[in-house]
């Protein structure tokens, strides 16, 4: 067995009062560019955002709380699949990209605004020193639990966190049924 997986027979993975949760993570989808050159530049290497979720329950709903810092509701997609995958996807903006994107919207108005292409040389010249926040695409997805219905699910996105409250269904009970053997 590989020595990555020794951690995962650690007394802690396997404590009998760590909780197991309905929701599942699904199947890893995002995609992190690896990049052979081990001398890779600042934007690169802070480029995956990936946000923090939390996920709790009570007895009527399931709940998931995303943190999209500095994120719009309009920059964040959510779909649930045949399969009853849930996916969350969007794209943090990064602060040092924003003056190439400006400045090309600009080129295509020629001669408009001269005061925001002079605010624009100005981000283009900044020398960052430390970038600690992450930006760029992601997806995180999660398997529903069969109790949910699906067909009342709520979201609400404020400060940058995305509230999504699943409705819990009641499942039909299991039925005990006698066979005869003939």
């Amino acid at each position: 067995m590989h020595p990555f997986f020794d951690d995962f027979e650690d007394e802690f993975f396997n404590h009998p009062l760590i909780p197991t949760f309905p929701f599942v993570p699904a199947p890893y989808y995002h995609n992190r560019r690896h990049n052979s050159n081990k001398t890779t530049s600042l934007s690169r290497r802070f480029s995956d955002f990936s946000p923090k979720i939390n996920l709790s329950e009570d007895e009527n709903n399931y709940y998931i709380h995303a943190d999209l810092p500095g994120m719009s509701k309009d920059q964040v997609k959510m779909e649930i699949n045949d399969d009853r995958t849930f996916t969350i996807s969007g794209e943090r903006e990064s602060i040092y990209d924003n003056g190439k994107k400006e400045k090309e919207e600009e080129g295509n108005k020629e001669g408009e605004e001269t005061k925001k292409e002079k605010n624009n040389n100005n981000n283009n010249n900044k020398k960052f020193h430390m970038v600690e926040c992450s930006y760029g695409k992601f997806e995180r997805s999660l398997s529903i639990p069969e109790d949910v219905d699906l067909n009342n699910i709520q979201a609400k996105m404020e400060n940058g966190v995305l509230e999504v409250t699943f409705k819990k269904a009641e499942l039909p009970k299991s039925q005990k049924r006698t066979i005869q053997i003939q």
